[in-house]
């Protein structure tokens, strides 16, 4: 019974090690954010919206990201043909939507693009776009070349995700370690049982075992939120 017991244990804290990666809870999140009785009544409901809000508001940074440099390299392109800086943006705009939409409307207007393009690239993923403002504006008032400039954003866009995506996978590792070092001592509760031990009796039901107990979970939960905090100050600075 004790090893069943184990074994739940397990299979509760692996779960929540892994939680951050936010494939799961990104169902469950969905179901808790339609039913207000379901928030109300399962524990955590807060913590697991809050997770899978951040989660997809990565996603939707990182698809913005790729999506700004598409729009530059169609942009730039479009000028290479020969075409009108204000139907090369309309016509990139169109192939690559969400991008750039009010600033081609604006374009057809014949209003100021450059103000458009900066206003766009507020929204977090799109800061590539005040870029193309500045090369915007300096070709429209000194004849620069508006495709060249483009085209070198565009490189360096690719260049910064693929630094993203490398810091990434560098930080995967720390925290998959993270999360194994939380699991490890819930592993030694079932290597326990299995040799005949009762690790849980300790744990459950003696002063000294709850300390224990409620020490290592503190320290553990501790440790993952070091951990996720400093993986997330090195991903602001880059």
């Amino acid at each position: 019974m004790s090893l069943l017991v184990a074994a739940a244990l397990a299979a509760a804290a692996a779960a929540v090690a892994v939680r951050s990666a936010g494939g799961a809870l990104a169902v469950r999140g969905v179901h808790l954010a339609g039913d207000p009785v379901a928030r109300r009544q399962a524990p955590g409901a807060r913590q697991v919206q809050s997770i899978v809000s951040r989660w997809q508001h990565r996603r939707r940074v990182v698809a913005r990201r790729a999506a700004t440099v598409e729009f530059c390299t169609a942009l730039a392109a479009e000028l290479r043909a020969g075409a009108m800086p204000s139907d090369s943006i309309q016509r990139a705009a169109t192939a690559v939507p969400g991008v750039c939409d009010e600033a081609a409307r604006v374009a057809r207007l014949g209003g100021d693009v450059s103000a458009a393009l900066v206003a766009a690239s507020v929204r977090n993923g799109s800061g590539g776009l005040a870029r193309v403002a500045a090369v915007w504006s300096v070709s429209q008032h000194a004849g620069a070349g508006l495709a060249d400039g483009c085209e070198r954003i565009a490189d360096w866009l690719r260049d910064d995700e693929a630094l993203r995506r490398e810091v990434g996978a560098q930080l995967a590792g720390a925290r998959a370690s993270a999360r194994l070092l939380a699991v490890l001592p819930v592993l030694g509760i079932l290597l326990g049982s299995s040799m005949g031990a009762d690790p849980l009796h300790v744990l459950l039901r003696t002063p000294y075992g709850l300390v224990c107990l409620a020490l290592g979970a503190a320290l553990a939960s501790l440790g993952l939120w070091w951990t996720e905090r400093l993986a997330r100050s090195v991903e602001k600075r880059v």
